[in-house]
């Protein structure tokens, strides 16, 4: 079940005008609204840290991203396609609407990448790609603590509480339940102020349709931000691509809990039958344990030789999917897909993007005999490139050989019975 969209995107992919479709750069025509949006972004940064010992809820922060919220899609729709709006705007979406707006907020700045990237803001400057997808890098962070990590992991998740459990408080629960010491542990759950007793309550008493709606949003979420992380390193390449780890494991973290929260209140419908005929992948009698029944019993995947080079890619991209749906947290699926996007590639483009220094390039090119790229050096130039110019050395005059002595004659003896001829000898 999926919960209608709270972002209109179709409205948000309209070009500013035939000419000019991304608009200006709102940085230079001086936009009242983006810096209406920048200032208040800045406000929610200074309260934010001022009282990070605060649990309840801030209604000045709240009525802060309800402004970005509102501002936002305006300024994208009528004035500039532009990342650092778009990102605004997700982190907004998350806090006023939990994994449905942030699910929404994926697939627009994914559209948008898609339908406007040569000229989306912000443009490249000295620093190049970095500068244009900061923004995007600003939501997972370098570090892995972006502006989207403790909002994914503080959404609440159930249904009619006012102080609805997290992920967050979930975790704290979690860990609190494996301490040994009895008082320590009692200590430690009056201090998260929960049991996991109270957790499961919450859950049991929240609705099916809110329980499928929360799982449905949380996986759309996830797909939505791999589908975005996916084009990014396609534009971006891998020098300036921004990093993904921490927003990918949050989100996997949050519907591995859910899942398991609610398992006894949603029936699996992997489990229901094989009817529908959902394509799964043949595991090894020894992993049967850690796939999900379904799969297994319906024993649909690689059957077979492979036929071909593209039967064997697209048997990967099911292995792919198959851990993209049961073990999100996995980078095995992100890896699978890299490998078959650049076994799609055509070799020069493939080496641009693993060989990123030219020298190292031409080195390449030199030993395989492969141009890279329109400016390649002609292969009959390369043996310069990469290579230490080498001296011949200078070769020794071989002195005569010396003649062999002269071996002293040796007398023959004669032999038996020719005594008597050795004198003609």
């Amino acid at each position: 079940m999926t919960t209608p969209e709270v972002i209109n995107i179709e409205s948000l992919l309209k070009p500013i005008t035939e000419d000019q479709p991304c608009g200006p750069d709102l940085r230079e025509n001086g936009s009242l609204e983006y810096q209406k949006l920048k200032d208040a972004r800045r406000t929610i940064a200074s309260l934010t840290r001022a009282r990070k010992f605060d649990s309840q809820a801030d209604p000045e922060i709240d009525d802060l991203w309800r402004e970005i919220y509102k501002v936002a899609p305006q300024v994208l729709e009528e004035q500039a396609k532009d990342l650092e709006v778009a990102a605004w705007y997700a982190e907004a979406a998350l806090k006023l609407y939990g994994f449905q707006g942030l699910r929404d907020a994926f697939k627009l700045i994914q559209q948008l990448v898609e339908a406007f990237w040569d000229d989306l803001y912000p443009l490249p400057d000295e620093d190049g790609l970095e500068t244009k997808v900061f923004p995007i890098t600003g939501l997972n962070g370098e570090d892995g603590r972006g502006t989207l990590i403790l909002p994914i992991k503080n959404i609440p998740l159930s249904e009619n509480y006012a102080d609805a459990f997290t992920y967050n408080l979930y975790d704290r629960c979690v860990e609190a339940a494996k301490m040994t010491d009895d008082d320590a542990q009692r200590q430690r759950f009056e201090d998260i102020g929960l049991t996991m007793p109270d957790i499961q309550a919450q859950v049991d008493a929240s609705s099916v349709d809110f329980c499928r709606n929360l799982l449905s949003d949380l996986e759309e979420c996830l797909q939505n931000f791999n589908d975005m992380s996916t084009l990014l390193d396609e534009k971006c390449g891998y020098q300036y691509a921004p990093p993904s780890s921490a927003i990918k494991q949050s989100l996997s973290d949050v519907l591995e809990a859910v899942r398991l929260l609610t398992k006894g209140k949603i029936p699996d419908e992997s489990e229901a039958g094989g009817e529908a005929g959902e394509e799964g992948v043949v595991m090894d009698s020894d992993n049967v344990g850690t796939a999900p029944a379904g799969i297994v019993q319906q024993g649909v995947g690689i059957q077979g030789p492979i036929a071909s080079r593209d039967d064997a890619i697209n048997h990967l991209l099911k292995v792919a999917e198959f851990f993209r749906r049961y073990e999100p947290h996995s980078p095995l699926c992100g890896v699978l897909e890299r490998a078959v996007r650049w076994g799609r590639l055509p070799i020069q483009e493939l080496m641009l993007e693993l060989i990123p220094d030219a020298t190292s390039r031409a080195v390449y090119a030199q030993l395989t005999g492969v141009p890279l790229g329109e400016d390649a050096v002609p292969i009959g130039e390369l043996a310069s490139l990469g290579q230490p110019k080498v001296e011949p050395r200078p070769q020794p005059t071989p002195s005569p050989a010396p003649e062999p002595a002269a071996e002293p004659a040796k007398e023959e003896q004669p032999m038996f019975g020719q005594e008597d001829n050795y004198s003609g000898w």
